[in-house]
């Protein structure tokens, strides 16, 4: 969907009532059920084979992994073997660590729970950001949590600009 296919804040605002008051609940239910929460793609999370894998994709075990085929080509199983487990003990801890911080960041995730300001029914309210529509009106306040520097500042084309 392309955001000239989204309304605006004046076609979704009740006929004889100003944008200014917000859409209804029953309107902005309306508005998310047609276009969906507002969320983006999550990425699906990697498997433990691909992320297993993956620890293998570095510059220094193509060296070691080079060294054990000329170490086994010259006869030296004993020095290619050895080369062999320290590259799968190195693959088996990556696997470990990556996997384990994947999941605490998937944690971290989950106890973020960002809250948005807007009219519904004239009223100001928080809401889930997923639960937002196009043609919501926002509340520019400073969030729970945000620097006072940010109190008086309204939003601007730049988020790096405007940390709130």
């Amino acid at each position: 969907m392309q955001d000239t296919d989204l309304p605006s804040v004046a076609d979704l605002s009740a006929p004889g009532q100003p944008a200014s008051a917000g859409l209804s609940s029953a309107e902005a239910a309306a508005v998310l059920a047609r276009v969906g929460p507002n969320t983006l793609p999550q990425p699906a999370a990697p498997s433990l084979a691909r992320v297993f894998l993956r620890q293998f994709l570095s510059p220094l075990i193509y060296i070691l992994l080079a060294a054990a085929v000329v170490s086994l080509s010259l006869g030296d199983a004993g020095d290619a073997a050895f080369i062999g487990i320290v590259l799968l003990l190195n693959g088996l801890i990556g696997t470990a660590q990556e996997y384990s911080a994947g999941r605490a960041a998937a944690a971290l995730k989950q106890l973020e729970e960002p809250r948005a300001r807007v009219v519904r029914d004239g009223a100001e309210t928080e809401i889930a950001p997923a639960a937002s529509c196009p043609a919501t009106s926002c509340c520019w306040r400073p969030a729970a949590g945000c620097p006072p520097t940010c109190a008086s500042s309204r939003p601007t084309t730049s988020s790096a600009t405007n940390p709130c």
